[in-house]
């Protein structure tokens, strides 16, 4: 009777084997065709998240010498002497017209494109997130914003996905020159 019981046993387990590996494969294949794309997510103020793709991401620091400077426009917070390289630091709540409130409680990332860096004082970083990209949706338009195109998506209703590189685009900075207008 053991034996009889052993090979039933054998057979529902490998059918109940069999089935899992089935479902894996069926979720595996569901994965591939969505575009899951990591994010550094974090706060300017308590009512909204923003994120940003981590292929920008250089560097998070949570101490570090802010030096302001006399006389900079409000989205120019300062700058800090990173490994003796001099970034600038952008008050990113001013493209939002978000008031920054000058506290200890900031971080700063450190964004690169194109060999050029840039530091964005944030209040709070939430950490790394996976977003399905195919969730998307397109942004708004919002007279509170300096520069719409700062906004590439937003994410299920409450996270903005910021576009680093309309951020060095940015007329303002005049790091770059669009080409495309």
């Amino acid at each position: 009777m053991n034996k009889y019981f052993d090979e039933v046993t054998k057979k529902y387990y490998n059918k109940i084997i069999g089935q899992r590996t089935k479902n894996i494969k069926k979720e595996l294949v569901k994965n591939d065709s969505e575009e899951i794309k990591e994010f550094m997510a974090f706060n300017l103020n308590e009512d909204n998240l923003y994120a940003i793709s981590y292929e920008y991401i250089y560097k998070i620091i949570n101490e570090f010498n802010l030096v302001k400077i006399p006389f900079m426009p409000d989205y120019i917070h300062g700058v800090i002497n990173y490994r003796g390289e001099i970034l600038t630091v952008l008050n990113i709540h001013y493209f939002f017209n978000i008031t920054f409130e000058d506290n200890d409680n900031k971080e700063l990332i450190i964004i690169s494109y194109k060999n050029f860096k840039l530091g964005l004082l944030v209040n709070k970083i939430k950490g790394f997130c996976r977003y399905n990209t195919e969730k998307f949706e397109n942004p708004f338009y919002s007279q509170n914003i300096v520069n719409n195109k700062i906004i590439s998506h937003i994410f299920n209703n409450e996270v903005l996905i910021l576009n680093v590189e309309e951020i060095f685009f940015d007329p303002k900075l005049g790091l770059f020159k669009n080409s495309t207008g």
